[in-house]
């Protein structure tokens, strides 16, 4: 029986000893394969030396130290998969909207060697519709008949194109959308000087780590060209809105509330200074719940450029996107490959012009983390055609993102924190802008390594409009043009960046619990602080809404995190909290020295809101409120 037991024990013994030996060689052997995936997605990529080095940080200055961290640390791989590329149609499309340089005309043309898909081709007629703008909302026109081909003019730019056997429901339905040529007259001023034209190409929710995670080809082929990154590029506000401010208009998002009722119209918009310099201007958004000024505001009165897609993209998501059946293209299309389409038609069209286009990509990056993966293809086809074009060859492009994911598992890690603050910024320029202009060019190159923010950014676009100048932008006194020198002394507050969303410091965790609860209140307290302002500021504005609106007063559940930066003069913590009712998470950043104490006024939301904000009357407000009441109200914009 002892002896028994002794072998019993040992049976035990050698096979947990055994289901040890087994889980550590599957430990290493997902290791490695996971960095043998790694290697084989960027071969030898010429920006693993930067991802890599020995580099302890991207930006190491006295008063500003970004650090190097690696975008597939071991500590996120949870949250790393594979992206599925969208797939619109197994059919090659019926109709296709073909250029002729020649004459200068678009002609929408029906393929004949695609007939045969839809139909036997004998008693197949087609018909074109013009998409509209209306008001806030859109119309289709009268559907008119063609047979083979239709020219296009400038009220031809946006397309809904039917067709179908004689009698019969339609067999193919489709969008195309054509910048047909705008012919400006040129300022004499533009004839003086050999003019540059400005490309901004733009994805939303970008960190700069994760177009390296998941872009490599597209990362690869920007260093390959020579394009400059500007690894310290540090955005000033929460989401979109206030980071495309500061870039296009030079201002921080308006203080007082009101502002969010009327049009953006009068805002001073980059484009409009290259508009009146004589530039083509050229503004699109592929997602119109989701662009920069419309959702929860009122968006534009009037086309703000001379190309402005907005219609062309409502109507496409509101006829052919379904939310049910997941279905997202447009058409033969998703929205990326429209707007991609559109920016080559674009430079083509206006190839003999002088040009500004601003194009922004929500589609495949907003809220999620691995699916612009399966358009790093696209986006390096993009890049490569510019540069067959032509475009490079006068042309200062910037390819950029505004932020990382703000609301999702992986941004309530450290590295999470940095992506949020810190998306990617590249520029490429002329190699005759850089000849002439040596020592612009030099000061760029300089200031990759340095802090520099949306408010920089709006400085150098206007430095190359100006050419010996540039304009201070009004909502950072502090901030300058690129192709200047930046100080290398720079402070997150001289680029207008606070200390909310300051990247410039390394955090640690605290583990202080009564501490942590000390912060956590303070947080809350604040938060429902501001809910009492913003329900102050409500009775003050003439609007339709029910009586019992409300915002809950919010209490703590949790705490998720405490952190605190390393920082040689004040004392900085950030801290994570969870609230009810609602489970809202949010993070604020308390700043202590030895006189005080306070919150920071820019507080993160990290997970989604969804409806639970609908009686909020302003974006900022939504962030923070949890709905007591249960009907939706409605909000008469004024304009």
């Amino acid at each position: 029986m002892k002896y028994t037991l002794k072998f019993n024990r040992r049976v035990k013994l050698f096979t947990l000893i055994g289901l040890l030996v087994v889980l550590i060689i599957k430990s290493c052997y997902y290791r490695l394969n996971y960095a043998q995936r790694h290697k084989k997605n960027h071969g030898n990529s010429t920006h693993l030396n930067i991802l890599y080095s020995d580099l302890e940080y991207l930006v190491d200055s006295p008063n500003c130290k970004i650090p190097n961290l690696n975008p597939f640390d071991e500590s996120i791989s949870k949250f790393l998969k594979s992206g599925d590329r969208i797939k619109c149609s197994s059919r090659p499309p019926l109709t296709e909207v073909r250029y002729s340089p020649t004459t200068g005309k678009h002609k929408l043309e029906i393929s004949l060697a695609a007939v045969h898909f839809y139909s036997d081709g004998r008693d197949l007629i087609c018909c074109v519709s013009m998409i509209q703008p209306h008001g806030v909302n859109v119309k289709v026109t009268e559907c008119q008949f063609f047979n083979g081909s239709w020219t296009l003019t400038r009220d031809h730019q946006f397309l809904f194109v039917r067709c179908s056997d004689l009698g019969q429901p339609p067999v193919y339905e489709n969008v195309h959308a054509t910048p047909v040529r705008i012919r400006k007259t040129k300022k004499e001023s533009m004839s003086s000087e050999q003019n540059v034209n400005v490309l901004l190409l733009g994805f939303d929710s970008m960190s700069r780590l994760n177009l390296y995670r998941t872009m490599p080809k597209t990362v690869d082929y920007l260093h390959a060209q020579g394009w400059t990154e500007m690894v310290g590029y540090n955005k000033v506000g929460d989401n979109t809105l206030p980071n495309l401010m500061s870039l296009l208009t030079g201002l921080p998002l308006p203080r007082t509330q009101a502002a969010y009722l009327n049009y953006f119209d009068k805002f001073p918009f980059i484009w409009k200074d290259f508009s009146s310099a004589g530039y083509i201007t050229a503004y699109a958004e592929d997602k119109p719940y989701l662009e920069t000024f419309y959702g929860d505001l009122p968006g534009f009165k009037n086309a703000p450029t001379d190309y402005y897609t907005r219609s062309f993209f409502l109507f496409g998501e509101k006829y052919f996107v379904n939310d049910e059946t997941g279905t997202e293209c447009l058409g033969f299309k998703s929205p990326s490959e429209h707007m991609f389409k559109y920016v080559i038609d674009f430079v083509t069209v206006n190839k003999d012009d002088s040009y500004f286009g601003f194009f922004w990509i929500n589609q495949f990056s907003h809220n999620d983390l691995n699916k612009p993966a399966s358009e790093d293809k696209n986006a390096l086809k993009l890049l490569q055609q510019l540069n067959s074009l032509g475009v490079t060859d006068n042309t200062v492009i910037i390819f950029l993102s505004d932020h990382g994911l703000r609301v999702d598992d992986l941004r309530k890690t450290k590295i999470g924190w940095y992506e949020d603050r810190l998306p990617f910024l590249f520029i490429a320029l002329p190699k005759w802008y850089k000849a002439r202009y040596e020592l612009r060019y030099r000061n760029l190159q300089e200031n990759a390594k340095k802090l520099v923010s949306p408010y920089d950014l709006y400085s150098t676009i206007h430095h190359v409009l100006q050419k010996d100048s540039w304009k201070t932008p009004s909502g950072c006194k502090t901030c300058m043009s690129m192709f200047t020198q930046v100080p290398s002394t720079r402070t997150c507050a001289e680029a207008g960046i606070s200390p909310h969303w300051c990247s410039c410091h390394p955090i640690d965790e605290v583990s202080d619990i009564l501490f942590a609860s000390f912060l956590a209140d303070l947080v809350v307290e604040t938060i429902n602080a501001k809910l009492m302002d913003y329900k102050s500021i409500i009775k003050n504005f003439k609007c339709n809404r029910t009586e019992n609106f409300s915002c809950a007063t919010l209490t703590i559940s949790n705490i998720l995190y405490l952190w605190q930066k390393a920082k040689p003069s004040d004392v900085e913590y950030i801290v994570g909290v969870e609230t009810q009712p609602g489970g809202a998470q949010f993070e604020a950043t308390i700043i202590g020295n030895k006189y005080d104490i306070l919150v920071d006024n820019a507080i993160s939301r990290l997970n989604h809101f969804s409806n639970l904000s609908h009686c909020a009357l302003f974006p900022e407000s939504k962030k923070y409120c949890f709905c007591i009441d249960t009907e939706t109200s409605l909000i008469n914009w004024k304009s």
